[in-house]
């Protein structure tokens, strides 16, 4: 842990997108599924990104969207986060037999389901949101979409 608060870790990567600590060490998988009701009405930016289908995002994903919009913008926007990845996925090592327990945490993930908004950005047009969106979609495991506030 640095003093700013970010988790670094074995391989001296500094992650920001994982929680400090948690309740409990590992987690059941849990199932994805079903429309989000309620976050889907925008409450910091004029422009958000939502997804059109349920499923589970890793901190790899949301960070790759985060850069390639930055890109996008040429860092003139402003940029919120609505997701965050609390949730632990363990695996255990390849060619390692059966049984002995769960394996070690390996990377963090989020359940999302659909309309749930993930990014509100403002400061920017509205095509400059558009051509964001059409990249981000290519880094996103489901489809995305573009919504504004009029």
């Amino acid at each position: 842990m640095s003093k700013f608060g970010y988790v670094i870790d074995k391989k001296k990567r500094i992650t920001m997108l994982q929680p400090k600590r948690t309740r409990f060490r590992k987690f059941q998988k849990g199932r994805c599924g079903g429309i989000r009701k309620n976050l889907q009405e925008l409450h910091f930016g004029c422009y958000g990104i939502k997804t059109l289908k349920a499923g589970k995002l890793s901190a790899k994903v949301i960070e790759a969207l985060r850069r390639t919009l930055t890109k996008a913008f040429k860092r003139k926007a402003r940029i919120w986060i609505r997701v965050f990845p609390d949730i632990a996925v363990s695996r255990k090592p390849s060619e390692v037999r059966m049984g002995k327990g769960k394996g070690a945490n390996d990377h963090w993930i989020c359940r999302v389901q659909a309309g749930h908004i993930l990014f509100e950005m403002d400061g920017i047009p509205y095509a400059i949101a558009k051509y964001a969106t059409t990249l981000a979609n290519t880094k996103s495991p489901f489809p995305l979409q573009l919504i504004s506030k009029e």
